[in-house]
């Protein structure tokens, strides 16, 4: 099972990267969407929001790399998305990051789950 721990983590650091890089306008209402899709012997969690997009030319995997940062790098380490790969990796899980800056959800998350290795969290 994929431990409640980890999932705590992984899912702080893509909110905290999304509030402390995405919502800088304060002209905007903000949102983050979460989304549960099925497919096959998987379950996708997509988390997306609608803030800045990622820079121009910057490959949204470098994101998972340890360092890359997108904000000011004396507050920020690169250390968020680097863990949030590793963890959904060390529990048979994958993760990928989307960028679309021409849509309203800029930015997302997709958390591939095995169906054997899901958290129950009791959501129905």
């Amino acid at each position: 099972e994929f431990p409640k721990d980890a999932l705590t983590i992984i899912l702080d650091n893509i909110i905290s990267n999304a509030v402390s890089h995405g919502f800088t306008n304060t002209e905007k209402e903000h949102v983050i969407r979460f989304r549960f899709e099925s497919k096959g012997s998987k379950v996708i969690l997509s988390i997306s929001n609608n803030g800045i997009p990622l820079p121009t030319g910057k490959d949204p995997e470098s994101i998972f790399v340890y360092g890359e940062t997108n904000g000011d790098t004396r507050s920020h380490y690169g250390i968020g998305g680097y863990q949030v790969k590793n963890l959904m990796k060390e529990f048979d899980g994958e993760a990928e990051i989307i960028s679309t800056p021409e849509e309203e959800f800029t930015v997302t998350y997709n958390l591939i789950f095995g169906k054997n290795n899901i958290v129950d969290l009791g959501i129905e």
